[in-house]
């Protein structure tokens, strides 16, 4: 069965990336001053991840997508992050909190905030003096206390808004999307079967096919899409910058 068309290859021409190539091969050559050979570590990163599918599948399905118009580099990259996406959840819960936790830990935190202006007056009064006392004695002055309690209320905040609009529930998801995007992007085409053999791959889930990732794409591309696809975008002019300078 032949891919399903989406839309004409976003590929980006070279002309379109003449910064961000320039910016690669500075970086690079940055590098290679210092002993490390950018152009080598891409290509051992590569093929050290090819060395982990299975042969001769999903190996030739990353070779088929390599065939497609979609870049090695790339399509490694994509693929990596469903490994690295449940140490990211873990590190994102320890930022916000637990997710059932979050909008009673915001609340708190406010009112921690209030009540230390309600004792300390709002504007603070003497607040120069209060910084030297505080620290003097190895606190952290009122001020700043206040400032930092907001701040994790901010980032809850975002937390609650980020997934309350994308209905984002696991980074797997915006993994599951990413590689989705690129190829579709790259191709031109969204390639359901081979996609769904590497992700299969990536996820310990070889039972995963061709059929549900059509399933999963038509329950949520477009709405990740809404809100993710610089993202995607970004991965297919980096994926031809770095290919063309590496």
């Amino acid at each position: 069965m032949k891919p399903r068309l989406l839309y004409a290859s976003e590929k980006p021409t070279l002309d379109q990336l003449v910064e961000r190539i320039e910016l690669w091969a500075t970086w690079r050559d940055i590098q290679k001053e210092k002993g490390n050979d950018i152009a080598v570590l891409v290509h051992e990163w590569t093929e050290d991840f090819k060395k982990t599918l299975e042969s001769p599948s999903p190996l030739m399905e990353f070779e088929e997508l390599c065939d497609a118009g979609c870049l090695p580099i790339a399509l490694t990259t994509l693929l990596r992050l469903f490994e690295m996406a449940p140490s990211l959840e873990r590190a994102w819960v320890n930022v916000v909190g637990s997710p059932t936790y979050q909008k009673k830990a915001r609340k708190t935190l406010e009112a921690a905030a209030r009540e230390l202006e309600v004792l300390y007056g709002d504007p603070l009064p003497n607040e120069k003096q209060l910084q030297t006392q505080f620290s003097a004695v190895g606190r952290i002055p009122v001020s700043k206390l206040i400032a930092e309690l907001r701040l994790h209320v901010r980032i809850l905040k975002v937390a609650e808004t980020v997934k309350k609009e994308t209905k984002l529930k696991t980074l797997d998801q915006l993994a599951r999307y990413l590689i989705t995007s690129y190829v579709a992007r790259m191709t031109g085409s969204f390639h359901d079967r081979p996609v769904a053999a590497l992700i299969g791959s990536a996820t310990g889930s070889p039972e995963y096919t061709e059929v549900a990732q059509r399933m999963w794409r038509d329950r949520n591309y477009s709405r990740l899409e809404s809100h993710f696809s610089w993202m995607a975008k970004f991965a297919v002019a980096m994926s031809v910058a770095i290919s063309q300078s590496a």
